[in-house]
């Protein structure tokens, strides 16, 4: 099991290899290669959910 966070202080705004909890808020995300403690939460509803308003949003503005 990984033990990073998911975000590096130099770059705060991108979520890394983590997509849940603390991370939705990111306003980019980052895959660096499929492993599974990689992938935390990338099927998540709560991502999707997000993923989905961002591009609907950006249709409209």
């Amino acid at each position: 099991m990984s033990s990073f966070s998911g975000r590096m202080k130099e770059y705060p705004n991108i979520s890394l290899d983590r997509f849940d909890r603390e991370n939705l808020h990111a306003r980019a995300y980052c895959l660096s290669h499929c492993h599974k403690d990689h992938m935390k939460g990338l099927k998540g509803p709560l991502l999707k959910r997000k993923l989905k308003f961002r591009s609907f949003h950006n249709v409209l503005f």
